[in-house]
């Protein structure tokens, strides 16, 4: 596996560069993108979240570009897993500087645990919302 894929398959070492105020490189989040795409595509518009069986679901609301509270909710819950589901509520941009951040993480742990990780989207990823506040 080379540099490029191996990297995209950790989302730990997103985790790790951006605490430490690194950037990833654009071709990075460029190829990460290009994965995470068909997973959103083949999902429905309603998502049916099963539980993993023996495991648990951590759902997470707004996060506004808080990268800081998605670190803390890692920290305390653990990382998801084939057996600890998360179920993200939307809102992940707006009022916090690292946006970018979050998205990039959310999106490298849904192309690594597709089935455990669920995203839907929240009104700040409406265009007109995105329009009115940035």
């Amino acid at each position: 596996m080379d540099h490029k894929h191996h990297q995209l398959h950790k989302p730990k070492v997103s985790l790790s560069k951006f605490t430490y105020r690194k950037l990833l490189h654009k071709r990075y989040v460029i190829e990460l993108i290009r994965r995470v795409e068909p997973v959103f595509r083949s999902e429905s518009n309603v998502v049916e979240v099963e539980i993993p069986k023996n495991g648990a679901i951590t759902i997470c609301g707004d996060l506004h570009g808080q990268y800081s509270e998605l670190l803390t909710i890692f920290k305390l819950n653990g990382y998801p897993t084939a057996t600890s589901a998360y179920f993200f509520t939307g809102d992940y941009v707006d009022r916090g500087y690292y946006s970018i951040e979050v998205l990039i993480t959310l999106m490298a742990w849904k192309c690594l645990h597709p089935n455990t990780v669920h995203l839907i989207r929240g009104n700040h990823e409406n265009r007109q919302v995105h329009k009115l506040h940035g």
